[in-house]
């Protein structure tokens, strides 16, 4: 089952709101440009998680936050220590206003 947060219509919703949207495959990846300091980089309830892309992504919009929200429970050894901090390990944890 898709997750709603990886439909076209919560892409368009965020686009509306300001957000650029990247999608590759069937994975929408959620850019917040803030002036001076870069953007964030959220990747929502994929399907897989694409450490490549999100690397690309990453340096194409200079991020200093890349916000990971797994569908599920995964293992935490796929992300090394460093540069990747762990925020929640619980999938259904809310993000606050961003």
């Amino acid at each position: 089952m898709v997750d709603i947060r990886q439909t076209v219509q919560y892409a368009n919703y965020l686009e509306k709101i300001g957000w650029v949207v990247e999608k590759s495959g069937e994975i929408n990846y959620f850019i917040k440009k803030l002036p001076l300091v870069g953007s964030i980089i959220k990747v929502q309830r994929p399907e897989e998680i694409r450490i490549n892309k999100i690397r690309q992504l990453s340096k194409k919009y200079h991020a200093f936050q890349i916000i990971i929200e797994p569908k599920t429970e995964f293992n935490l050894h796929i992300f090394p220590l460093k540069p990747y901090n762990l925020i929640s390990q619980n999938p259904v944890r809310h993000c606050g206003g961003i």
